[in-house]
Order: C-alpha cells, then sequence, then structure tokens
C-alpha cells in the first residue's frame, strides 16, 4: 500500500465521520444529551421548564424510628448485610464485625476483628444518630472505613437501626421525637 492509498483513506474516514457527527446533530439535537436536560426530566419538569425541586432533607432520627419497622429491618440485613456482617449473641465477625449490641456500644471495639485505621481513631459510641448517619454515607462520616455498603433511603436505614436495637441484652431506649424536633439530615 502506498502513501497516496493511506492518505485518501484516512481522508475519506475523516470527512465520514464530520457528515455523520452533522447528519447526527441535525436528527438529534444537543439539549438531549445536556445535563439539563435529564435532571428536568428526572425531576419531572414538564414543557413548563419549571426548575427541579431540591429533594427535601431525611427526617431526624427520632422521627425516622417511631415509624420504624424491626421485622423490615431484619428483612433486609439478611438480604443486604449478611454477606458482610453477623448479628447473633456470640456471632463470629466475618467481612464486617458482629453487630449484636452495635447500638450503644464504643466504636471499633469488637475482639478479634481487624478495624480500618479510620474506626479505629472515631471514638465515641454507636448511638441513633451515629449509626443513621454512618449508613447513609459511611464513608464520609467515617473516613477511611471498610465499610462500602450504603443505606440511602432514610426508612431503610431507621428500620435497620430499629433491628440491630433489638439485637443486644439491653436494648436502648428509643429517642424521643420531640427531643429531635430540629435535627434532621
Amino acid at each position: 500500500m502506498n502513501f497516496n492509498s493511506l492518505a485518501a483513506s484516512v481522508l475519506v474516514v475523516g470527512i465520514s465521520a464530520l457528515v455523520i457527527s452533522k447528519v447526527g446533530d441535525i436528527l438529534v439535537p444537543e439539549e438531549h444529551f445536556s445535563h439539563k436536560a435529564e435532571a428536568a426530566a428526572s425531576a419531572g419538569a414538564g414543557q413548563s421548564g419549571a426548575p427541579a425541586r431540591k429533594k427535601p432533607a431525611d427526617p431526624a432520627v427520632a422521627v425516622a424510628l417511631a415509624a420504624a419497622d424491626s421485622a423490615k429491618g431484619e428483612k433486609l440485613m439478611r438480604s443486604k448485610c449478611k454477606s458482610c456482617h453477623t448479628w447473633s449473641k456470640g456471632g463470629r465477625n466475618s467481612v464486617g464485625p458482629n453487630l449484636w449490641g452495635v447500638v450503644g456500644r464504643n466504636k471499633g471495639t469488637v475482639g478479634g476483628f481487624s478495624y480500618s485505621s479510620g474506626m479505629k481513631a472515631a471514638g465515641g459510641t454507636w448511638s441513633f444518630e451515629e449509626m443513621y448517619t454512618f449508613l447513609k454515607r459511611p464513608n464520609a462520616q467515617i473516613k477511611g472505613t471498610k465499610m462500602t455498603y450504603r443505606l440511602r433511603k432514610f426508612k431503610q436505614r431507621a428500620d435497620v437501626i430499629a433491628f440491630l436495637r433489638t439485637q443486644s441484652d439491653t436494648p436502648l431506649p428509643l429517642p424521643k421525637a420531640g427531643d429531635a424536633a430540629g435535627k434532621s439530615e
């Protein structure tokens, strides 16, 4: 193959790509691919072009727990969490620590489990509020945690926490919704 044939081939491919691009722009206008169009479509903004509404903040943990269902939390634990955790009394550690008695327990204290440096340094106890925010975005709450799975929906987080609360010899009392009226995530 000589140089002229190679140059002609490259030129034909380049011109073809340009023509296809222009035809595509005519057939499918650019606004179909813009981030604004995607945001408007996902927010339900119709032909009126109304701005997308901001997602409401999660309710305070006390409010969420007041409506929580521990049976649903157990189902979630079995479907989402059991690959990494156990929660029975005296249960073994797995990829994550055993969660028996986790509500109210000091962070990073299960014997025989190798915690991340972030979890070891976190300090404090697993309060309802701490668990609520941790389960939403673990790495934002405790930098360097090994836990990557998260529960985005507040109802799921509340259900799981309600179930884990029952997995203890002395379950902590639920916080009163009136005590945290001003707090929200």
